[in-house]
């Protein structure tokens, strides 16, 4: 999710999702406070599923993206025995 983020080519619309759901996981004072025990968790886990279901799809497209575009380089390299 951070490099989706930081990817230049991320609407802003969804850059904007992702970096509310962090402030409001991390922000103390929100619907329940965190100074509440479980309940306080509850509502921020709430939150930041809401943000995934959005952008769930996209994720997975970008890791998809991401996997393609390591090049493989096991077969460029040749094993060179060394003489003793």
């Amino acid at each position: 999710m951070y490099l989706y983020f930081k990817d230049p080519h991320t609407s802003k619309t969804k850059k904007g999702l992702i970096g509310a759901a962090l402030l409001y996981f991390i922000m103390p004072f929100d619907v329940v406070s965190d100074l509440i025990p479980v309940l306080g968790l509850v509502d921020d886990g709430i939150a930041i599923a809401i943000v995934w279901s959005m952008v769930e799809k996209e994720l997975r497209q970008y890791a998809q993206q991401l996997d393609s575009d390591i090049i493989d380089i096991t077969s460029e390299v040749e094993i060179i025995e060394e003489e003793k």
